[in-house]
């Protein structure tokens, strides 16, 4: 399971990131930005919490891939 968080730069950020941490979560340390729902808003930079483990660096690229293909509609192109 994949996670879309804030960075822990705020503390509700943290304590958010802290919650999911107590059900399993890991904080991935990997750079990720959300593309736009629409196109005139910007990226988001966000982070990826995943369960089970923390995600290796080609397991990441992997799961950016498919959220950027399934969730946002966006090919592979824009990498």
């Amino acid at each position: 399971m994949i996670l879309e968080v804030e960075p822990p730069f705020t503390q509700e950020a943290q304590r958010r990131i802290n919650f999911y941490e107590r059900l399993g979560f890991h904080l991935n340390d990997f750079e990720y930005w959300q593309p736009p729902y629409e196109e005139e808003k910007p990226w988001v930079r966000l982070q990826l919490m995943s369960s089970l483990r923390p995600l290796t660096s080609s397991e990441f690229k992997s799961v950016r891939n498919q959220l950027y293909a399934s969730v946002y509609n966006k090919g592979e192109g824009i990498l």
